[in-house]
């Protein structure tokens, strides 16, 4: 039979390989679920003679196959561990009563007893002919004894991240935009977790960020998927630039969107981090 510490390392070994199999089901599940998204929406525009739409779809297939193997492989990961937290539990509760529990406790470290709220009950159990007399007691953990973290990102997580990393590029350096961008991402999801997802949810590009040279000038900014290549960038930089400098002229806008050969290249759901490109001025 293992002793204590033996035992309390297994358990604790064994939990945490129970979180990390639910913790990369979730995940993957996510990434099912961006990879339907994206297929959507490469399915709305898919010109099979388009070798990137072919590409596209090719890396989304390879996607979801991993992410549904990965699913099956960590279930089962996580039903072993549960099966084995279970049979731990059930050695380690020799140990658990506290009257003898206590005498493992180093008498030169102090115990600490954190905040809880009590509620008791005076309660009578058993028959007429034989009853007894308890003090039930609930305790309930203050909050600071409660984990409630979750690494994976929610849809609107995802998205707040996304206006926040547009709304700091536009700031193109000015510190009181940026500012201002932290401050509506933390207003929702509070400073703890505005920072896990900013942390998160970086661009891949954040070193090409253009400095405005003036705070009232703006920088035109456009969310990708994948990243352009440079024939792409050109075009599209070309196309945003020729719609600015239209101002709502019918004509001039229907040049600009005939002028890029592909669709792709004006669809900004198919391209990926965040690119700026600042428009001269008017």
């Amino acid at each position: 039979m293992a002793d204590f510490d033996e035992l309390r390392q297994q358990l604790k070994n064994t939990r945490n390989s129970r979180d990390e199999a639910a913790q990369a089901i979730s995940a993957a599940k996510e990434q099912l679920k961006q990879v339907a998204d994206r297929q959507a929406e490469l399915d709305r525009v898919f010109d099979p003679d388009n070798q990137t739409h072919v590409s596209q779809r090719d890396r989304l297939k390879a996607a979801q196959t991993t992410a549904t193997e990965t699913i099956q492989l960590q279930q089962e990961l996580r039903a072993s561990a549960v099966a084995n937290e279970l049979g731990l539990v059930a050695d380690f509760e020799q140990f658990s009563d506290p009257r003898s529990g206590i005498e493992r406790f180093n008498d030169s470290i102090p115990i600490l007893m954190m905040p809880v709220r009590l509620e008791t009950r005076f309660k009578t159990v058993g028959n007429a002919n034989d009853r007894n007399h308890q003090l039930w007691v609930r305790i309930y953990p203050d909050d600071c004894s409660i984990d409630s973290f979750d690494e994976t990102l929610t849809d609107s997580e995802l998205a707040n991240g996304k206006n926040y990393w547009l709304a700091f590029w536009q700031a193109g350096g000015d510190e009181g935009q940026e500012r201002a961008a932290w401050r509506v991402l933390a207003s929702i999801h509070g400073s703890g977790r505005a920072a896990w997802i900013v942390q998160q949810f970086k661009p891949d590009n954040l070193s090409e960020i253009l400095p405005k040279p003036r705070p009232q000038d703006v920088i035109l900014t456009i969310p990708t998927e994948t990243p352009l290549s440079n024939f792409e960038r050109d075009k599209t930089a070309k196309f945003w630039v020729d719609t600015w400098l239209a101002d709502g002229d019918s004509v001039k806008t229907a040049a600009a969107i005939s002028d890029p050969p592909s669709v792709s290249i004006r669809r900004s759901s198919q391209i990926s981090g965040v690119d700026g490109i600042s428009p001269p001025p008017l």
